[in-house]
């Protein structure tokens, strides 16, 4: 079958798809990777991630939010990659290249304004701080602090969205990879079926101006009107696998489903792929949820089949 056929062949990490993952760790090659903040729930986060797992000690990656085939073939990516194979194939050794820091990255305010383009020592950038923001159904915002009581918001599995907003006081780079934790329980079916025992989640964060009006930035295959970055989790297919997960990347082995129970609230941990972005103070950052693809990112598109009756997002477990 071809690559838009395989999710229905083979719905969880089988031996067919376990034989297709390449050993990134026993690449010792010099590695220049040019990595798209743009390209969301495409090669966004497959990028980020072989970078991390390269074995290699010599490991360049190149960001930008550029549509993605204009930044890959733009005169400077050009001359980048001919000084990397200047360097590695032809000797050219004092070229400067392997001395250069292993990371460009590039921070926009929207897709229109670079704030700046740095150099950094590490990806996930050195020195990040981690911070985290809860859900607060009663006030439809991301809070600081846990809040009081037990609420929970609830939309139309099929139709539906819940959106959650915090804004800054002042200038703040959100950079790096995010994770959204939900507690998650499906609420009937109607029609007189059986319960729902499963669910699909989309999530899109958005930035707002001082205004309330949303910023856009450039997405993958030509989309001019992106969101800052996007996630997307199946209900049954939540297993994490601590191990090998990180405080600010979860890994899902998905050889397993598991199914819901009539009123069982489940933890789903959803990965948020990379971005970075500026919010200047009076700016906000939203989070959207819908049971539905809110911006596809084709030609992959999301199975939501599965999603009827209500998702119900709980404040707390």
């Amino acid at each position: 079958g071809t690559p838009l056929e395989w999710h229905d062949q083979h719905p969880v990490y089988d031996d067919w798809a376990e034989a297709k993952q390449p050993d990134l760790e026993a690449i010792d090659l010099p590695t220049l990777l040019c990595a798209t903040f743009s390209d969301q729930g495409v090669h966004n986060p497959g990028a980020f991630k072989a970078f991390l797992r390269i074995g290699s000690h010599q490991k360049w990656l190149y960001t930008h939010r550029r549509l993605k085939w204009d930044a890959y073939y733009s005169s400077e990516v050009q001359e980048l990659t001919c000084e990397f194979f200047d360097c590695f194939v032809k000797g050219e050794s004092d070229n400067g290249f392997a001395s250069r820091p292993p990371v460009r990255l590039e921070v926009r305010a929207s897709r229109d304004e670079i704030v700046k383009v740095r150099e950094e020592e590490a990806w996930p950038l050195p020195g990040t701080r981690y911070d985290r923001f809860y859900l607060d159904p009663g006030s439809e915002a991301l809070v600081s602090s846990p809040p009081s009581g037990a609420g929970e918001a609830s939309y139309d599995a099929r139709r539906g969205r819940a959106v959650f907003r915090h804004a800054f006081d002042t200038d703040t780079e959100i950079t790096g990879h995010m994770v959204l934790r939900l507690f998650v329980e499906v609420r009937g079916g109607g029609s007189g079926g059986p319960p729902p025992d499963d669910g699909v989640l989309c999530a899109v964060l958005d930035k707002c101006d001082a205004s309330g009006r949303r910023v856009p930035f450039y997405g993958s295959v030509g989309n001019k009107n992106d969101g800052v970055s996007r996630g997307f989790a199946r209900v049954a297919a939540r297993e994490v696998d601590e191990a090998r997960s990180t405080p600010w990347l979860p890994f899902l082995p998905l050889r397993q489903e598991q199914r819901l129970s009539s009123g069982e609230v489940a933890e789903v941990c959803m990965e948020i792929y990379p971005s970075s972005t500026l919010f200047r103070a009076g700016e906000s950052l939203e989070l959207t949820l819908a049971g539905h693809e809110i911006r596809p990112s084709p030609p992959f598109r999301k199975d939501v089949s599965v999603n009827r009756g209500l998702h119900v997002i709980h404040a707390s477990a």
